[in-house]
């Protein structure tokens, strides 16, 4: 897996298992690619956005109704 699939798997982790250990938040840093690494949001030159916007979207938004109030 490389570049949104990882981002959106790594978030799934924090939905299902860092609520339950008191996790509130993540950040994810790399919004481009430096050098030779592959698992930025954009290319390296930014001209290609290489996530699909809905579905990170959708994950985020789960993320935040786990961790929300009942």
């Amino acid at each position: 897996m490389r570049g949104a699939a990882i981002d959106i798997a790594n978030t799934a982790v924090l939905r299902d298992k860092g609520v339950a250990t008191g996790m509130s938040g993540s950040v994810y840093s790399q919004i481009t690619d430096v050098e030779g690494e592959h698992n930025g949001l954009f290319t390296y030159d930014r001209k290609v956005e290489k996530v699909d916007k809905a579905r990170v979207r959708a994950i985020n938004e789960a993320t935040i109704r786990a961790g929300a109030p009942p």
